[in-house]
């Protein structure tokens, strides 16, 4: 381009100037969708824009420093932070092993709690332990509920059988019973029934071990997998 052609094109942008005035610069600006590396990177190089610029920004609102002062608190903080959900992540870990530990051990006071009881008949030991007895009645369940009145009999002219008598429960298709031998209240019982009886006029325990104290216990089943609590135990010696 020729001096001409130079001095025509600045007299071009000279009146248009003048006559529309200085072209409008806009700054994009996204920085409320930032991320927080996102922001603290950006602050990063505008800290050391502004330092470089310092001359061309005299009144800029916050300066160098005072963003890089902002941006080393909010990392150290970050830092911490992340020590600090470490540290709780492990603490939550060990006190969830120590409630398990917990659960195990109030179940086994619980245990213990009921042979007591049963044995010295002192109920006043289950509220002051913060425990609770299962009522007389029983609860409902869908389609059965605790089977009721239960003890056990000799059959005449028999030995080591006796018949659970107990009331028959509403609804209940068969019933499951758990026993064990001891001289006193048993520390524990099977889970899963050891005999099943379609019927309560049907319930007799046979070849079992003469002279010993037996514990029976019993429970009814209704439809759609529904079952009840254990029942109150009876006892006596096996003829």
């Amino acid at each position: 381009m020729s001096p001409k052609q130079v001095h025509k094109h600045l007299v071009q942008d000279y009146f248009l100037i003048k006559f529309y005035g200085m072209p409008k610069i806009t700054i994009i600006s996204s920085i409320t969708r930032l991320s927080n590396l996102e922001t603290l990177k950006l602050a990063k190089l505008m800290a050391n824009g502004i330092n470089k610029h310092a001359d061309e920004l005299p009144k800029i609102p916050t300066g160098s420093e005072e963003l890089q002062d902002k941006v080393r608190f909010v990392e150290e903080n970050m830092i911490q932070a992340k020590i600090l959900r470490a540290k709780a992540s492990e603490l939550e870990q060990k006190a969830q092993k120590e409630l398990i530990a917990i659960k195990i051990s109030l179940k086994a006071n619980t245990s213990y709690v009921e042979k007591v009881v049963n044995d010295t008949q002192n109920n006043s030991l289950v509220p002051a332990l913060g425990l609770k007895m299962r009522e007389k009645s029983g609860h409902s369940v869908p389609n059965g509920g605790v089977p009721q009145a239960v003890s056990l009999q000799e059959i005449p002219y028999t030995s080591g059988t006796l018949k659970i008598k107990f009331k028959a429960v509403k609804g209940a298709i068969i019933y499951g019973v758990v026993w064990a031998y001891g001289a006193t209240y048993p520390d524990a019982f099977p889970k899963q029934p050891m005999k099943i009886f379609r019927s309560s006029r049907k319930a007799i325990l046979s070849e079992l071990e003469s002279g010993k104290m037996i514990w029976v216990r019993i429970k009814s089943y209704g439809s759609n997998n529904t079952e009840s609590d254990w029942s109150d135990i009876a006892s006596r010696i096996v003829p």
